[in-house]
């Protein structure tokens, strides 16, 4: 069997032998090749067999038996099999040996490569044409060549130039900082563009402004986006929301949590996400209110978000969420209560366990597991065979999968 060694030199051998076949270098190289492999192969088989004249005599032997059919393949009949013998035996023939021969391979794999870097390399040489070396600036600019990490100031450059010359270093500097007030003045332009924007008459383009600075950041932003709070339409008010937590100023909890009772939906469980995003304690109080609300989603997302936001609060809030007539609601706040490790839910998070719904089950295992607790033992070991008829019956391994992660 071949190893990996002799599969990947094979490969290097006929891959450029076939793209190359006219070429006599490659075809030479290549059977150059071939042949140092198989004197590899003499040298382990001499290794192991320890006779070496023994070895030679089965290789005259096989090679005799060649002109008749025989399913043996070895390659003693690739031409050279006299100087192989020779060399097992150790006699020296009338041919080169195998240094001056791997000399002339190297030499032509040389040249192949040359050729075929060549115009790489021209290209090269073109690009860099006429630019100073590194050496050699620092010279001019005065640096002392056996301590590289010596880097002159700029007015130690100047110093060390003729008279007249202090202005063509200047010159870049005064430029590089040119550039970098442009730019504080670009960015300052399109802010108050952006501002401007927020008040445009329709009302994608004040969604495409607040998406807008939402992405550049910054305080100043912050109250032209309470301002958009309170927009006509439902999609830029959402925008503004959602700019809003990614600056995440806590200036805008109190006019975030007001939009928990927006007219649209998509608006109302935006605003709870971002409140989350933000984690100010100050917005626990109104994401509590929204989990009594008929909403799922919006319920949903505050228990969410007050796992985000974290502290006694919210664990409380959250254990009280685990009896809501929603089970989206029931499933986020048993996962926030395992990421926040809260002891204190462990009992809740037991009768969970017996919850109708396979999801809020496999949440509240995993959550137990998370807190680790002792007490959840004996009820996880119950659900590994998860007796209650309301799970699907292609789900009832996530449940059982659950109880016996937490168990690990």
């Amino acid at each position: 069997m071949w190893d990996d060694a002799t599969t990947w030199s094979t490969f290097s051998r006929r891959r450029p032998r076939r793209c190359y076949a006219t070429i006599p270098a490659v075809y030479w190289v290549s059977h150059r090749i071939r042949a140092e492999r198989e004197i590899c192969c003499d040298d382990l088989a001499v290794a192991v067999y320890g006779d070496s004249l023994s070895y030679a005599r089965a290789l005259t032997e096989l090679e005799g038996l060649c002109g008749k059919a025989t399913p043996v393949a070895v390659a003693a009949t690739d031409g050279f099999l006299l100087e192989r013998v020779r060399r097992i035996v150790g006699v020296v023939g009338p041919r080169e040996s195998i240094h001056c021969r791997w000399v002339a391979g190297l030499f032509a794999i040389g040249v192949l490569t040359l050729l075929a870097l060549g115009p790489y390399m021209g290209v090269r040489a073109s690009e860099t044409e006429g630019r100073p070396s590194e050496h050699a600036v620092e010279l001019r600019a005065g640096a002392d060549p056996a301590r590289p990490e010596a880097q002159p100031s700029d007015l130690s450059i100047q110093a060390l130039l003729p008279d007249g010359a202090s202005a063509a270093v200047s010159a870049p500097v005064a430029a590089r900082g040119a550039d970098r007030a442009a730019l504080e003045a670009s960015g300052h332009e399109e802010l108050d563009r952006l501002i401007r924007q927020l008040k445009d008459e329709d009302w994608w383009m004040r969604q495409a402004a607040a998406e807008a600075l939402g992405s550049m950041g910054g305080s100043a932003a912050v109250e032209p986006l309470l301002t958009a709070l309170n927009d006509d339409h439902p999609e830029a008010r959402r925008y503004a929301v959602r700019a809003l937590g990614q600056i995440g100023d806590a200036r805008a909890v109190g006019a975030i949590s007001r939009l928990l009772g927006d007219e649209e939906q998509w608006v109302r469980v935006a605003a709870a996400r971002v409140l989350g995003e933000i984690g100010d304690s100050k917005a626990v109080r109104p994401l509590s209110q929204q989990l009594a609300s008929q909403d799922e989603k919006l319920c949903e997302a505050a228990a969410k978000s007050l796992g985000k936001i974290g502290g006694a609060a919210s664990a409380a809030v959250l254990r009280g969420a685990l009896e809501s007539e929603h089970a989206g609601v029931r499933r986020a706040s048993a996962t926030a209560l395992g990421d926040l490790h809260d002891a204190g839910a462990v009992p809740g998070l037991i009768g969970a366990l017996s919850d109708e719904e396979y999801r809020v089950r496999v949440r509240a295992a995993i959550a137990l597991g998370q807190i680790g607790d002792s007490r959840a033992a004996a009820p996880l070991l119950a659900l590994l065979t998860d007796p209650l008829a309301t799970t699907p019956a292609n789900k009832a391994w996530r449940v059982r999968a659950a109880a016996a992660s937490a168990l690990v």
